[in-house]
Order: C-alpha cells, then structure tokens, then sequence
C-alpha cells in the first residue's frame, strides 16, 4: 500500500460514522422539498353554486387530463401517477387533498405546482374556482356541498 492510498483509506474511515447522519441529513432535505412543491391549505370557503359538470370538468379537461386521464398508460401520463386520474368527478374526489395541495387556490395561498412548468396553466381566478368547489366535497367549511 502505498502513502497516498493509506491517506485515502483513512479519509474514508474518517467519514463512515457520519454517513448515517449525512444520509438522514439528506432525506430530510427531500421532505422539506416535498412540502414545498406540495403547497399550503388554501383557506378556500365553499361556493355551494359552483357544479363540476359547468366548472370544473372544463378545468380539468383544459388543464390535467392529457396526463391524469385513466385511459392512458403509464408511458403516456409524463410521470403522473397511475392512480391520479382527473376525467372524472369521482377521480377528482379520490385525490381532493392533492388536488388542493398543488394546483387549487383561495385568500390563504394558491399553489401552482400542477400543471407543471412549460404546459398552459390556470388563471388564479381558475385555481381559486376548484379551491372553492373543492371546499365544498370536504363538508367541513360552512357545511355547503356543490354538485
């Protein structure tokens, strides 16, 4: 062995207690992004008038069924889940916290993490319109539940 390969081999020695530390370090930077990209609650209030077939379906058809449609494979939805399919109330419901989370808006925040970048996206008027809608599926602000 040689003097450089010794030194190499000792620096290495050197760091193997902290990797575990490093490795946790890293997974929580992971979960802080995660967050981010997530979003925040919106504060939306319901809209009792607001009908998924006028408003929302339009939205969703304009904006997240060229990936989120549950006829396309996976290898066509650019990396959207196989279980985030949006053509349908019944689709938008199942993942109404997500929805909220990343692409609806209200007084609080509006998040803008869905559509993703370069794809057409919403007005903040659309993004707090679902806020709204969805407000209402949850039954938990102002008791209100729009169709």
């Amino acid at each position: 062995m040689t003097l450089s390969s010794a030194r190499l081999a000792g620096a290495r020695n050197h760091w193997r207690p902290a990797l575990p530390l490093l490795a946790l370090g890293a997974i929580g930077l992971l979960a802080c992004a995660q967050d981010e990209q997530q979003g925040s609650p919106t504060g939306a209030e319901c809209d009792p008038y607001l009908y998924y077939e006028l408003e929302i379906a339009p939205l969703m058809d304009r904006y997240c069924v060229s990936c989120h449609a549950q006829d396309l494979p996976l290898s066509q939805r650019h990396g959207a889940p196989g279980d985030h399919d949006f053509d349908s109330k019944q689709g938008v419901l199942n993942n109404a916290e997500h929805v909220a989370l990343v692409a609806a808006g209200g007084p609080l925040a509006i998040n803008r993490s869905m559509p993703p970048g370069g794809s057409k996206q919403p007005s903040d008027a659309e993004r707090k319109l679902l806020g709204q809608w969805l407000a209402c599926q949850n039954g938990t602000v102002h008791g209100g539940h729009a169709h």
